[in-house]
């Protein structure tokens, strides 16, 4: 991904290991995340009250590892992903806070609706979260569209550089029926975050039929 935007729009990689048992011992305080790639959710949040020691951290990290993430949500396309454990430098804006998510919805190039973060962080030693979530439309208007366990946003200030992102979830996302694209908004500036096939695992509904419907319209199904 680095060669295709640009080592300023990726979070650095501090480590990368196959075993947790190749970690630096200190890693537990040190300001980080720990995340497998083969998995969602599957992240520590180190440097807090609440991260578990070293020996505990090793522990949970080898049980993930040990998951067949793809059978366990029927999200098939992780069956195969490698399985390694990275570290990377937590991040933070001016006020010492941290990033908020832009999560672009794409269906093969084009941009569906942006999903973004807002309020106040929720900070947990597996998970760094937002209190308010809001759907935006590609003009960065408020969609009609809501999850039932989503509180919307206040406001929603249009981010630097979302012209770049567009772009860049665009040219990520061709050819591919579905995917999106996130990213982490800091500033003036921003970093991609991860790109995945399976939002929530498709198990957050929507408050209607016609906001579910509205989302799978835009699927391009192949022919049978």
């Amino acid at each position: 991904m680095a060669d295709r935007v640009g080592d300023d729009r990726i979070v650095p990689t501090l480590h990368r290991v196959s075993t947790p048992w190749k970690l630096p011992r200190d890693v537990a305080l040190q300001d980080v995340i720990i995340k497998c790639t083969h998995a969602s959710g599957a992240m520590i949040v180190c440097g807090t009250p609440q991260t578990p020691s070293f020996g505990g951290l090793k522990r949970r990290l080898g049980c993930w590892l040990a998951l067949d993430y793809g059978t366990a949500l029927h999200e098939w396309g992780y069956a195969q992903a490698d399985r390694s454990i990275i570290v990377e430098p937590v991040l933070r804006d001016r006020r010492g806070s941290y990033p908020r998510d832009a999560k672009f919805h794409m269906h093969d190039g084009e941009l569906l609706v942006v999903q973004c973060s807002g309020g106040d962080v929720v900070l947990s030693h597996e998970k760094v979260g937002h209190e308010t979530t809001s759907f935006l439309t590609p003009d960065w208007e408020l969609a009609d569209i809501r999850r039932r366990a989503d509180t919307p946003n206040t406001s929603n200030p249009v981010p630097a550089g979302l012209d770049e992102m567009k772009a860049i979830a665009a040219d990520s996302s061709k050819g591919i029926d579905y995917v999106r694209v996130d990213f982490l908004l800091l500033d003036d500036t921003f970093y991609i975050g991860e790109l995945t096939m399976y939002a929530s695992s498709g198990l957050k509904p929507c408050e209607t039929y016609e906001m579910e419907k509205w989302p799978g319209d835009a699927w391009t199904l192949p022919s049978l």
